[in-house]
């Protein structure tokens, strides 16, 4: 293993460590996130497609980014491979504005971005957003995946792509044999893959220049027992999965050990890590071995004075919540069942352990937060909070999401997104210690077209 930091001088200008001991030599295939290093080395879903390229012995794995570009060709940050070269890669896409950043990394790498005009090289697309619209990518990818590699389809993909292989429906035809793999000219959309055992992933890189700087992201549950109607997780993956506290605390200890203690910082994600049955021992254990310890966004619920008073001790000063809209009936009527009680309860337990700041996520253009009556109950909402605390507002315009109970509504127009986030602007503005940032109507509304595209019609969406 490697346990220092490296620079590749030549094609990777960041400062990572990489935590597993890749082979080299063989098959270049590419792991490809469309959009920055920042982003991509931040996201758990594309270091896992990394992980699984660089661990194949016959393979040799070639990472490629936006910044990738260089000359009018994109480049490996491994070997300074063209991407045009490739027989093969994978793509991550997480987010909807992603697919057209793919497709224009596509058009500068002079790769067809129609699968059925395109011979090579092989495109294989999986990720979040692949999950919830693969009808997106009919036409641009020769294979679809959704939903999430088991250890029985990573070994699958590992056998297949290491094959020496001419013939590309030879391939195709191996490739849709596999669980959640929808290959469109051999099969019908596959069933979502949600493996029924445990199987988690942590970290391949530790990166200086991403969301969470040196942070070893490790994945410490699956799936969400709540079903908010505005978002596809609860609905897709109902089944919820714990990471086993003994095993998270090893992982830890290895990094820690790889890195020659250089390694300081965890990031624990879940859809609701403090749910965890035994989140609280985790965050005691990894705080007295001298990590500081982050948590993804909180789920009001399980978050008592004690939790917040480790948490505290993990270097922690500030948290994030998302009650979504002000008013209890209307978080029940989307699906958000919490209540404004237990909102307050929460952030008064979190101010008794010595937090002076929380992150606030709301929704708007969506029942709860539509209309002047709303943004008054949200100012109720803000003058009734029973402690002083500075809180971070952020709003963003509700995108019906795919397979969601929301899916078919339409997405409230930019001109009424404009005139309630001006209302909201100029009824919040009066509070010392709320700060407020909205989210890009620009981008939203493209959000939308993308998640309710078709095959065809994706081609004719561009960045305005």
């Amino acid at each position: 293993m490697r346990d220092a930091f490296f620079r590749n001088k030549k094609n990777n200008p960041f400062q990572e460590i990489c935590l597993n001991n890749f082979s080299h030599g063989g098959l270049p295939v590419g792991s490809l996130y469309p959009n920055s290093y920042y982003c991509g080395m931040s996201n758990l879903g594309f270091q896992s497609i990394c992980r699984l390229i660089g661990e194949m012995k016959s393979i040799t794995l070639e990472r490629y980014f936006l910044e990738s570009e260089k000359n009018k060709r994109l480049l490996s940050y491994e070997n300074g491979i063209d991407l045009g070269r490739l027989k093969i890669f994978l793509a991550s896409v997480s987010f909807e504005e992603d697919v057209l950043l793919m497709l224009g990394m596509l058009k500068r790498a002079g790769i067809e971005r129609d699968r059925r005009k395109r011979v090579f090289p092989i495109i294989i697309a999986g990720g979040a957003f692949v999950t919830i619209a693969p009808q997106v990518f009919k036409n641009i990818a020769d294979v679809i995946y959704t939903g999430y590699l088991g250890s029985h389809q990573k070994k699958k993909f590992s056998n297949i792509l290491q094959k020496d292989f001419q013939e590309k429906s030879t391939l195709l035809k191996e490739f849709s044999k596999i669980k959640g793999a929808y290959v469109p000219d051999y099969n019908t959309v596959n069933t979502i893959n949600y493996p029924e055992s445990a199987e988690f992933e942590e970290s391949v890189y530790i990166a200086e220049e991403t969301q969470f700087s040196n942070m070893l992201l490790l994945e410490i549950g699956r799936g969400c027992p709540f079903s908010c109607c505005f978002c596809s997780l609860g609905h897709i993956y109902k089944k919820v999965l714990w990471r086993d506290e003994e095993e998270i605390i090893k992982i830890c200890r290895k990094a820690h050990r790889t890195s020659k203690e250089r390694l300081n910082n965890i990031g624990l994600i879940a859809p609701v890590p403090n749910f965890h049955p035994q989140i609280k021992s985790i965050l005691k254990t990894l705080s007295s071995i001298g990590f500081k310890v982050s948590l993804s966004s909180l789920r009001v619920g399980n978050t008592d004075k004690e939790f917040f008073e480790i948490f505290k001790k993990c270097g922690q000063r500030t948290f994030t919540i998302a009650p979504e809209v002000p008013g209890e009936d209307e978080r029940e009527a989307i699906g958000k069942r919490l209540k404004t009680e237990h909102i307050y309860e929460c952030l008064t337990n979190a101010f008794s352990a010595g937090f002076r700041e929380v992150k606030m996520y709301f929704l708007i253009g969506i029942k709860g937060m539509d209309n002047k009556n709303d943004v008054l109950e949200l100012k109720r909402f803000l003058n009734a909070i029973p402690v002083h605390m500075k809180i971070k507002l952020s709003f963003n315009p509700f995108v019906p999401k795919p397979g969601t109970p929301f899916e078919m509504k339409e997405m409230m127009n930019k001109t009424k997104l404009k005139k309630l986030m001006n209302l909201i602007k100029k009824e919040i503005s009066s509070f010392k210690t709320v700060s407020m940032k909205f989210g890009s109507l620009k981008s939203f509304e493209l959000q939308y077209k993308i998640a309710h595209a078709d095959e065809n019609t994706i081609f004719n969406l561009h960045f305005s």
